[in-house]
């Protein structure tokens, strides 16, 4: 252990980043005292470790050891960089050009999400820019897939489960598609055409179990119909929860307060709006009477929705 300790830091750190199991790395902290000293409570140490693993990102609302031991560093894409917050603007002025030179009928597009490459094209473009240029990861937009984010290396759509992967998505993706991209494009835009076509579907759906606030519904489905120029923002939940408990606030009243939404709409909305304030449902809280009660009023009847075309 006498040479090991003898290690160049740089040198400490690139070795540990090999190892697969983030309870190797702890052991190997833990097994002398000058080590544990000298790196379990600091934060640098815990970040190199994932810089060597080329991972630039993390949810924010935990530290960087955190990421590490929870195995987390082990699972997300190493592909994704906090750099494409900076190329925001650039891609939206692809996108905005894309979409405007598309005509309705085209079914599916893609944006290389490279930091500084403009690629742009269908499904089989996509994979021969990937052979030619290895730039992994790209954007998705298609019928059934309205911004998504896949990487071809790791195979596989990014987002979906791994906290700080999930949180990277969701904040890059509600970047782009935020003001001024919305307030460009002309509501006959092929885009936003798509954008609310794909929308109408999830709020069509039968089994409302999800609440969300009033208010930012009916600007929600006024941006469907047409009569609104471009999305509303994010969904703000909190007026509809008690601050000590984040439980239902007594005496709400649906169609007044809150609406609800099936649980696909609830997805779609965390991922494309983004939320403050959570969700609640009768799956989330089962033993809150409150909340059980409102949504046994409604979710055994009919869903009443509004009938929307564009």
């Amino acid at each position: 252990m006498s040479p090991f300790l003898k290690l160049p830091y740089e040198l400490f750190a690139h070795i540990l980043s090999f190892l697969d199991h983030s309870q190797s790395i702890y052991q190997c902290l833990t097994c002398h005292p000058t080590l544990y000293t000298l790196f379990y409570e600091n934060e640098t140490f815990w970040y190199d470790l994932c810089i060597n693993k080329h991972i630039n990102y993390k949810h924010p609302a935990i530290t960087w050891r955190q990421f590490v031991l929870s195995g987390e560093m082990n699972r997300v894409c190493p592909h994704l960089t906090m750099g494409l917050f900076s190329q925001i603007s650039a891609k939206q002025d692809i996108l905005y050009l894309l979409s405007s030179a598309s005509s309705p009928q085209a079914n599916y597009r893609s944006i290389c999400l490279h930091p500084e490459c403009d690629h742009n094209g269908n499904d089989q473009s996509e994979r021969c820019h990937y052979d030619r240029a290895k730039h992994p990861v790209h954007l998705q937009i298609s019928l059934t897939h309205l911004f998504n984010v896949y990487c071809e290396t790791c195979g596989r759509l990014l987002g979906e489960t791994e906290p700080s992967e999930k949180w990277f998505v969701h904040a890059w993706v509600q970047a782009l598609v935020s003001t001024p991209l919305t307030e460009k494009l002309p509501l006959t835009n092929p885009l936003l055409r798509l954008r609310r076509q794909i929308e109408i579907n999830l709020f069509s759906q039968p089994g409302g179990s999800y609440i969300i606030e009033k208010s930012w519904c009916d600007a929600w489905i006024q941006f469907l119909k047409g009569d609104r120029p471009f999305p509303p923002g994010r969904l703000n939940n909190k007026p509809l929860l008690n601050v000590n408990d984040g439980s239902l606030l007594t005496g709400l009243q649906h169609g007044v307060d809150f609406e609800l939404v099936s649980s696909k709409s609830k997805d779609y909305i965390e991922r494309l709006y983004g939320v403050t304030g959570g969700f609640l449902s009768e799956a989330v809280l089962p033993h809150d009477t409150c909340v059980s009660r409102l949504l046994t009023t409604f979710y055994d009847r009919p869903f009443k929705g509004q009938s929307i075309k564009l």
